[in-house]
């Protein structure tokens, strides 16, 4: 048998939180054998039930006051882009104005 072991550390998320799933309820000789099973130690499945617990905690904190101050923040700065946007437009029609002027004024024959 290949050691599994040294494999864990490779295995993607996908892998993992399938392992820790497949392994959640399991108990006694069951989740031993699932373990040996699968080359991983009960000491991996605390790693990553803690890792994901993080995860998820991180994510809790972002749903109170940040989550709000985030979306103020892309409030303010989608009317900054219109805005900037709405500046562009005129500064291009403006531009315009004076080529087709200038246009104007060059095809324009001279009077004598």
């Amino acid at each position: 048998m290949a050691n599994k072991v040294n494999e864990i550390s490779g295995k993607t998320a996908d892998k993992k939180m399938n392992l820790m799933y497949k392994a959640w309820n399991l108990q006694g000789e069951e989740l031993g054998k699932f373990l040996r099973e699968n080359g991983i130690y009960s000491e991996d499945l605390r790693i990553w039930k803690d890792q994901m617990k993080d995860g998820l905690e991180r994510q809790v904190k972002m749903t109170g006051s940040a989550r709000r101050e985030y979306r103020d923040q892309v409030k303010q700065l989608k009317e900054e882009l219109a805005q900037a946007n709405a500046v562009i437009e005129f500064q291009k029609k403006v531009l315009i104005l004076k080529q087709e002027e200038a246009e104007s004024i060059t095809r324009k024959p001279v009077r004598k």
